[in-house]
């Protein structure tokens, strides 16, 4: 299995995952709120889908248009072991590493 595989993987079994948990937060959100506040809170739980969508563009497009590669930083050539393995993933540019790398993190 190659990298792009286990990508397609990881992110459907993710994909799982978030798309159990959508209904649940609303669900929850809906059965411990205060009837007063039921609609606000609700509300507040699916709009925040959508400024999460709004800030990943964002960073996307920062890190996209402020970070610069230089030749220096990329590593000049592929360990032998890589050219041996058909999956093992090149070495990806900070505008791309450190979007990622912030999506992991849960703050």
């Amino acid at each position: 299995m190659n990298i792009w595989q286990q990508m397609m993987l990881f992110r459907f079994i993710m994909g799982m995952g978030v798309g159990g948990e959508y209904p649940m937060a609303s669900t929850i959100t809906a059965e411990s709120s205060a009837p007063q506040d039921r609609g606000r809170n609700l509300a507040a739980v699916f709009s925040m889908q959508g400024v999460g969508r709004v800030l990943c563009a964002l960073m996307l497009m920062v890190s996209a248009f402020t970070i610069k590669v230089s030749p220096l930083s990329l590593p000049p050539s592929l360990p032998s072991y890589a050219l041996a393995h058909p999956s093992f993933p090149p070495s990806l540019p900070p505008s791309l590493r450190i979007p990622t790398g912030s999506g992991v993190s849960p703050f």
